[in-house]
C-alpha cells in the first residue's frame, strides 16, 4: 500500500519585534493610523471606548478621577497647607542641622543592615566550633587554597561570629543615640512639627476618601497589563515615551506620512479631549507650520 505524501507544513504565526513591528503597525491600510482630522479621531474614540471601559485599569482611573472631583476642595486645601508648611520649614534656621542628622541616621541604619546581611552569610563549621587547630577558612574545593566556602557561605569560628555580633550591637546602640538627638531637635522645631502635621493630614484625607486604596488597585491592574514598573524598575509610560520619540515619530517622518507643509511632530501626554471619563496616555500630533503672523509681537501661539 502506497504511503500518502506528508502534509505540507503550515506556516506558523510571524512574530515581529523592535523597529520591524513598529513599521508593520504604521503601514498604511494595516491600522487606523494616521488620523487625519477630528472626524477620524472621533470615530476611533467611539470604537475604542467600549473596549477601554472593560479594562480594570481604565475603570480604576475613572474612580480616582471621580474621588478627586468629589473631594476637590478638601484635597486642594490639604495640598496648600503642606506647600505652605514646606516653604516655612525650608526657611527655618534648624533645617540644615535636621537634614544632617537625618543623613547620619540613614547611613547608620544602612551600615547595620549590611552587617546583618554579612552575619547571615557566616556559617559555623559542622563541628560547632571544631578542634582547636581548625582555621577560620577551609581550603577551596579546587585545592588552590582560595577562601573557603561551604554551601555558598564563608566558614568561620564561633569567636568570629561573636565578634561581628558585638560590633553590630555597638552600632545599633549608636543608632539609638542618634535617634534621640534627632527627635529632640525636630520636636523642638515648630516648622518641622507643622510640616509633619500637614503631611499626616493630607495622607489621612487621601486614605479616608479612598484614593490610596484605588491607586493600589490601579498599580496591581497596571502590573497585570504590563503597564506598571517592570522587575528592573523601568516605568511603562517612560518606556513608551522613549519609543515614540526614538522610533515612531522618525518612522512617520521617514515614510512621508507627515504633512510636508506641517510643523514639528510631538507626543502630547494625558489628553482628555473633553472625554467625561478617561484620557489618552499619548497622542501623536503634528503642529501647524508657523506663519509669519505667528512671529509678530503679541501674536497668539
Amino acid at each position: 500500500m502506497a504511503e500518502s505524501p506528508p502534509e505540507a507544513s503550515k506556516p506558523g504565526p510571524s512574530l515581529l519585534s523592535g523597529q520591524e513591528a513598529i513599521d508593520h503597525l504604521l503601514r498604511p491600510g494595516n491600522s487606523f493610523l494616521p488620523l487625519q482630522d477630528e472626524t477620524s479621531l472621533l470615530e476611533f474614540l467611539q470604537s475604542s471606548l467600549p473596549h477601554w471601559i472593560n479594562e480594570a485599569s481604565f475603570a480604576c482611573k475613572n474612580r480616582i478621577r471621580d474621588i478627586e472631583i468629589a473631594n476637590a476642595d478638601e484635597l486642594k486645601a490639604a495640598a496648600k497647607g503642606k506647600r505652605d508648611a514646606q516653604m516655612a520649614y525650608d526657611k527655618c534656621d534648624a533645617k540644615a542641622e535636621i537634614e544632617r542628622r537625618k543623613g547620619e541616621l540613614q547611613s547608620a541604619r544602612l551600615e547595620c543592615e549590611g552587617r546583618r546581611a554579612f552575619l547571615s552569610k557566616l556559617q559555623l563549621p559542622s563541628s560547632e566550633g571544631g578542634s582547636g587547630g581548625e582555621s577560620e577558612e577551609e581550603e577551596g574545593k579546587d585545592g588552590r587554597g582560595g577562601k573557603g566556602k561551604k554551601g555558598g557561605r564563608a566558614v568561620v569560628t564561633k569567636e568570629k561570629v561573636a565578634e561581628v555580633e558585638e560590633v553590630l550591637r555597638e552600632k545599633e546602640g549608636g543608632i539609638e543615640a542618634l535617634q534621640t538627638r534627632y527627635d529632640a531637635l525636630t520636636l523642638s522645631t515648630p516648622e518641622w512639627v507643622a510640616l509633619e502635621g500637614a503631611i499626616a493630614e493630607e495622607e489621612a484625607l487621601k486614605a479616608r476618601v479612598g484614593l490610596y486604596a484605588q491607586r493600589e488597585t490601579l498599580a496591581k491592574a497596571d502590573k497585570q497589563m504590563g503597564r506598571g514598573k517592570s522587575s528592573g524598575g523601568s516605568n511603562f509610560e517612560e518606556d513608551v515615551r522613549k519609543i515614540i520619540y526614538d522610533r515612531i515619530i522618525p518612522a512617520l517622518q521617514r515614510d512621508g506620512r507627515a504633512e510636508p507643509d506641517g510643523g514639528e511632530i510631538v507626543a502630547v501626554r494625558s489628553v482628555s479631549l473633553g472625554i467625561a471619563r478617561g484620557e489618552i496616555d499619548f497622542l501623536i500630533v503634528q503642529k501647524p507650520k508657523p506663519t509669519a503672523s505667528d512671529a509678530e509681537p503679541g501674536a497668539a501661539t
